[in-house]
This record gives C-alpha cells, sequence and structure tokens, in this order.
C-alpha cells in the first residue's frame, strides 16, 4: 500500500476517535455532577479541584503520516516477449527487364586528306580513304608523301607510300587482304667536311618495296574453345643497284580453351627468304614451332613451353629453348610480380637492316640474332585509374649481335657495313603511363644498356642510356597539343680498316605539335621539330637538320 492510501486511511479514524473521546468526557461530566459535586463541595472544596488540561498540552496527530521504507527492496523484474513473424500479404508486380539503351552509329567521314609545307622546302601531304560503317565489309585506301631539301647540304630525301587493303566479315570468321608500295630516296651525304668541295658528285640510293598479305581468323565467340588465325604475307625488296630480298611468311595461331583459367596455344611460323647481291645469294629460312600451356589460379599465372625453331641456311641448325613466365598479384593489380625465362632466334634480313639505318652498303652478310637465354623479372601495376607503371630487368646471353661500322671501301667512307659479336646484355627498362579519357595521354620511359662484347670495345652507334617521353593534351575540343622529347648519352662509332674509334655527345630532340578544329571537319596544324635547333649526329658524319616547322590543313568528309 502506498502513501496516498494510508492518508485517506487515517482521516475516517481521527474522526471515529474524536467522536469517542466527546461521548467518554460528556457521560464522565454527569456523573460528576450528582453526589460527587456535592461531595467536593461540602467535604473537600479546598483540597481536590478537577483537572482542567490547558491547550498547550494538546497532542496534534499529524494528518501525513511517514512511512519507513529503510527496507525496501527492489523487486527483480523479468520481461519475456514472445516475437511473432506478421504475415503481410504482398502481391509482385511484373518486373521489367532492363535494356541499354542503343548507341548511335557516328556520322563517319570516309576521306580525309592532310597538306603542309614546311622549312627547307619541305612538303607533307597525305590521303585516306575508308567505307563508312557496315557490318559486312571494310575497303580502303591510303597515300602518303613527304620530302625535304634538308638543311646539310646533300640532305635531301623523299618517302612515298600507297596502299589499298579490304576486310569481310562473316559470322563466324574474317577475311581481309591488303597491298602495299613503298618508294624512299636519299643521298649518301655523310662525308668528312674536310673532304667536301663542290666539285664532289654525291650518289643517291633508291629503295623499292612492294607486298601483299592476307589473313583469316575466327571472330572472338566466348563460348567456343576452340579459335585460330592464319597469316601470309609476300614482299620484294632492292634497292637502285642489284641487292634485292624475296620473302615468303606463313604463320598459324591455334587456341585451345581448356577451362576458363586453362588453355593451350600453339604458334607456327614459317618464314623463307633469298637476299642476292653482286657476289651471290644466300637463303635463309627459319620454322618456328612455339607451344605454350598457360593457367590461372587465385591471384597466380602460370606459363610453361618451349620454342622450337629450325635454322636452314649455310647449313641446317635446331635451336630449342626453354620458356616459363609467371605473375602474382602482391596487392591486386596495383603490384604485380612478375618474372621468367625465354629464348629466340630473331632474322635479320636487308630490308630490316635498311629500315634500321638507310646507308647501308649493297653487300652485307646476313645472320641471325641467337638469343640463346634470356632471364627477366620486375613488377608492374596501377597507380590510380589512369596511371599504370612498370619496371622490368633483362639480361640476354646473345650471338651474332649486329652493329654498323663505318666503310673505308665506299668512295667517300659514307656507307656503312655489318659486323657481328657475342656477349651479354642487360636491360633495365622503366615505363610510366598516363591516359585519363582521351583528352590526356602520357608515356615516360627510360632504359639503361650495358653491353659485355667477347671481340668488340663498345656497342657502336648505341647508347647506353635512353629516356622518351610522349604527350597529348585537348584543351576544349578545339585546340589539340602533342609534343615528344628523346634524348641519349654519347654514342661511339668504329671506321674500320684502319680501326679508329670517334665519339660524339649525346643531344635532346624536343617536338610541338599544335592543331586547331575550326570544325569536326576542317583543321589547321603547325609540327615544330628540334625545337633546340642542334645540328646532332645520327651515324659517322651524318648529321640532322635543325629546326624546322611545318604548317598545313587537315580535311575530313
Amino acid at each position: 500500500m502506498n502513501i496516498k492510501n494510508y492518508y485517506k486511511l487515517s482521516i475516517p479514524l481521527i474522526l471515529l476517535g474524536g467522536i469517542l473521546l466527546l461521548t467518554a468526557f460528556l457521560t464522565n461530566s454527569n456523573a460528576q455532577t450528582g453526589e460527587g459535586d456535592k461531595l467536593i463541595k461540602t467535604e473537600a472544596i479546598d483540597i481536590i479541584k478537577p483537572y482542567k488540561p490547558t491547550l498547550s498540552e494538546a497532542y496534534k496527530l499529524s494528518t501525513n503520516p511517514k512511512l519507513d521504507i529503510s527496507d525496501n527492496v527492489k523487486p527483480n523484474l523479468k520481461y519475456n516477449v514472445n516475437p511473432k513473424e506478421l504475415e503481410i500479404p504482398f502481391a509482385t508486380g511484373r518486373i521489367k527487364p532492363a535494356r541499354m539503351k542503343s548507341e548511335k552509329i557516328p556520322n563517319l567521314h570516309n576521306f580525309y586528306a592532310k597538306a603542309g609545307f614546311g622549312r627547307f622546302t619541305t612538303p607533307v601531304a597525305e590521303v585516306y580513304y575508308n567505307n563508312k560503317w557496315s557490318r559486312d565489309y571494310s575497303v580502303g585506301a591510303y597515300a602518303k608523301h613527304y620530302s625535304s631539301q634538308g638543311q646539310i647540304a646533300n640532305s635531301s630525301f623523299s618517302d612515298n607510300n600507297v596502299g589499298v587493303y579490304g576486310k569481310k566479315f562473316y559470322n563466324r570468321y574474317t577475311i581481309g587482304a591488303g597491298l602495299d608500295y613503298s618508294r624512299n630516296t636519299l643521298n649518301f651525304y655523310g662525308i668528312d667536311p674536310e673532304n667536301i668541295s663542290t666539285n664532289i658528285q654525291i650518289s643517291n640510293q633508291l629503295f623499292n618495296s612492294v607486298s601483299a598479305k592476307t589473313r583469316f581468323a575466327t571472330n572472338f565467340n566466348p563460348k567456343s574453345k576452340l579459335n585460330y588465325e592464319i597469316n601470309a604475307g609476300v614482299y620484294r625488296f632492292f634497292n637502285k643497284y642489284s641487292s634485292m630480298e624475296d620473302n615468303l611468311t606463313i604463320a598459324g595461331n591455334i587456341t585451345n580453351k581448356i577451362a576458363p583459367d586453362t588453355s593451350l596455344n600453339v604458334k607456327i611460323k614459317a618464314d623463307i627468304s633469298t637476299y642476292q647481291n653482286d657476289e651471290g645469294k644466300q637463303g635463309n629460312t627459319l620454322i618456328y614451332i612455339t607451344p605454350k600451356y598457360k593457367m590461372s589460379f587465385y591471384n597466380l599465372r602460370i606459363s610453361a613451353g618451349f620454342n622450337f625453331v629450325n635454322e636452314s641456311t649455310t647449313s641446317n641448325k635446331v635451336h630449342f629453348y626453354p620458356v616459363a613466365d609467371l605473375s602474382y598479384k602482391i596487392s591486386g593489380n596495383y603490384l604485380i610480380a612478375y618474372g621468367g625465362m625465354t629464348g629466340n632466334l630473331q632474322k635479320n634480313s636487308f630490308k630490316s637492316f635498311a629500315h634500321d639505318n638507310p646507308f647501308i652498303n649493297d653487300i652485307i652478310t646476313l645472320k641471325n640474332t641467337n638469343t640463346k637465354l634470356h632471364f627477366f623479372g620486375g613488377i608492374k601495376g596501377i597507380i590510380n585509374n589512369f596511371t599504370d607503371y612498370n619496371l622490368t630487368a633483362n639480361i640476354q646471353n646473345v650471338n651474332n649481335i649486329p652493329f654498323f661500322i663505318t666503310d673505308l671501301s665506299s668512295e667517300f667512307a659514307n656507307q656503312f657495313d655489318i659486323i657481328y659479336d657475342n656477349g651479354t646484355i642487360f636491360n633495365f627498362s622503366s615505363q610510366v603511363n598516363c591516359h585519363r579519357s582521351e583528352k590526356l595521354k602520357l608515356n615516360l620511359r627510360g632504359d639503361f644498356f650495358k653491353y659485355s662484347l667477347k671481340t668488340e670495345e663498345k656497342a657502336w652507334h648505341t647508347p647506353s642510356l635512353t629516356l622518351k617521353f610522349t604527350g597529348y593534351y585537348s584543351i576544349g575540343n578545339k585546340i589539340n597539343l602533342s609534343g615528344s622529347v628523346y634524348a641519349i648519352n654519347k654514342t661511339y662509332s668504329k671506321i674500320n680498316s684502319p680501326s679508329l674509334i670517334k665519339e660524339y655527345n649525346g643531344f635532346i630532340d624536343a617536338n610541338l605539335g599544335v592543331e586547331y578544329k575550326y570544325s569536326k571537319a576542317i583543321s589547321a596544324f603547325i609540327d615544330m621539330k628540334n625545337i633546340a635547333n642542334k645540328n646532332y649526329y645520327l651515324w659517322h658524319n651524318y648529321q640532322s637538320s635543325g629546326f624546322n616547322i611545318i604548317g598545313g590543313v587537315k580535311y575530313a568528309f
């Protein structure tokens, strides 16, 4: 019972007690006014007096009694709520499947032309044609011209190239073919300044190349386990004099998907060529067979196989190279470690040497470069969504490494011969790429080389340090900026018979291009080459032209 209940009960008890006291008092008073009063009055009036309490002696009963709660015990209450599933009827409606909006086919141009002109009488012209979008086929043609009188005396050149191509698309495979013709002229202007005179007749060179190629390949199908590709090509490469090279190449690539993360890949290639000059004919036939077994699980990828090469030149040789590589994701795509070993026989041809150094003489000896063992390893990954990197180290044991040396048997010692040497090549390479959408593209690569050769003192005309930077930036889809910087350290050249060594300083070649788009079809461009205006040496006695600027327009419709 709480305090309020005690309070309500005390009020009637006090009233009842008061009534009982009043009744007893009245009864006692009546009895005293009888004989007793008479006796007091007559016999003891002065001794016995009746008691009359005073007001100060009265005791007041409290109407708010206090309760003793010192022994109050808190009850230990427990609650138990039994869950009950509440069934709510819900009727789902039919959900429509999500559909991707079909992309609108852009308004493609099938004709593109570029024309410009620059210092040193440098015309530039390019024309391209291609059919518009089609599900069935793609055909096109192109023509290019680039020539210059050059800043250095007799350094004029001319490069011309035309070609046609086509592709036919089927449901399961694609067939393609192409024809190409190129014509390049130049002068052997690399003459020692002490021998230059106005009466010297500088000889020139002319290279012609006619090539055809075809391709048959299956289209990508995620459900197909077997995919294959067949390529075939022929070319004839010849110069102004008597040197000529014919080549036939047939290559096949078959991939069998054994499991989602396991596949077997086999590459087969036959490379047959014949090179002839005034001293005779050289045959060079290589047959490659390279099977590889690839598999991946968790963060590990492994590839293993071998490279079999049959070499048929003056004699038949068989080369066998083990091939293995692996990569492991240490931290997702941010840090990937990789490494492996391989080997290969690289075919050297008259065409490949003339592409690297067009000032070679007509009579050269062809040998294939044999990389007997090649170990590599490094790390790669991404820094963020648009930046990636790659650091790698290579060490190779190589036979028949080709080098260009000056041949004094030529009239003005302005042509080059080829010598070969064996040795070890160490290379460390670092590369960073940044592709932030289509508006910003940056690439930076640096390479360090160390040659340990068996016979030659230096790796002739070969730098030990190279650095290359390329960049592209678009401003408001109206102005496009492009640039490149190429830098190397010092190189050495060897003059054969007698043997002399000459050192050339390194150089930096910087280029910048600006394009302004007047509309989607018309734009103007300015290309600035060799901004530092340095006449550095590419080969012995062959200087490059200084600063050149070319301006022109581009048109597409």
